[in-house]
């Protein structure tokens, strides 16, 4: 997360809050930003007002092309969201398939042509989101530019981000099939500007089935974290922290692992109505995740 200044008459109360909802202030500065990222494009513009269901009243606004009114007649309620849509639009000059990655890494040994390239796409990536940042970190707002630069997700503190960050790298390898990707997902759904606990749990049990199927399962395709579990009763895991009595390591694994699985409501339906999960419960169900995925991937847990 993004150190940001906090006013003197405040500063150091642990009462103070990030604002979800942009001050007058802060609002008035997006706007501005809104109307100078989309107005070298009108399609963009016509994009975004269709993306956010903004519509051009039927008088007052002859004056204003596409990007003006996307700035200035956009509900405040909606401002964010229109931010994130042109976040999504504007070029990165990274591919789009490219997961939480802030700028395209140089190559190895640049040459001429590529070190041109490499700062043309930094510049590209940088140039109307480097002012956001600074607006919504000057105006304390609870969200901030993805590291993808392509939506705005609440901030994270930076030891849940690192800690993610490192569990993906760490599973980028192909026993872990795409536990990597799963947990990548699961995080972003997790904080984003609309949350989707839904899918972020689901995510983040499949992010641990993906990093133990190779430990635990390695011969049955159809492997699930609940075959999983009842195969641990007929496995002993090794654990690196074995615990006073050598089984405490262990059960913890199996613990948070079961915790896991148990704690998804929405994962089938019956007689009774399914409740989806919360984004609390999700955002600890990541956390989770992180942990076990890393485990898993570095072989601590074998």
């Amino acid at each position: 997360m993004t150190e940001i200044w906090e006013p003197l008459s405040t500063r150091g109360n642990a009462d103070t809050v990030l604002q979800d909802e942009p001050s007058h202030a802060l609002a008035m500065s997006l706007r501005e930003w809104i109307e100078v990222a989309a107005g070298n494009s009108a399609d963009l513009s016509r994009r975004v007002l269709l993306r956010c269901g903004v519509a051009r009243p039927d008088e007052g606004t002859a004056d204003y092309d596409d990007a003006g009114l996307l700035a200035w007649y956009t509900p405040h309620d909606l401002l964010l969201d229109a931010v994130d849509a042109l976040l999504d639009l504007l070029p990165t000059g990274a591919p789009s398939s490219q997961a939480i990655v802030p700028s395209v890494p140089a190559p190895a040994r640049p040459g001429f042509l590529d070190a041109i390239a490499v700062t043309t796409a930094k510049m590209t990536f940088t140039k109307h989101r480097t002012p956001l940042q600074q607006l919504l970190d000057d105006g304390r707002s609870a969200y901030t530019i993805r590291p993808d630069g392509r939506a705005l997700i609440r901030r994270v503190d930076r030891t849940l981000t690192d800690l993610v960050t490192t569990a993906a790298s760490h599973a980028e390898q192909p026993d872990r099939g795409s536990a990597a990707t799963h947990l990548r997902r699961a995080y972003v759904t997790a904080y984003a500007l609309h949350p989707d606990p839904v899918r972020s749990y689901s995510e983040a049990i499949k992010a641990v089935e993906a990093a133990a199927h190779a430990t635990l399962q390695p011969n049955n395709a159809k492997a699930t974290l609940g075959t999983m579990l009842g195969q641990l009763s007929q496995q002993q895991l090794t654990v690196a922290l074995a615990g006073k009595t050598g089984t405490e390591g262990a059960q913890t694994v199996e613990m948070m692992m079961r915790l896991l699985w148990t704690g998804q409501t929405s994962r089938h339906g019956g007689l009774h109505g399914t409740r989806d999960e919360s984004p609390e419960e999700a955002r600890m169900a990541v956390q989770i995740a992180a942990v076990l995925v890393d485990w898993f991937s570095t072989g601590i847990v074998r």
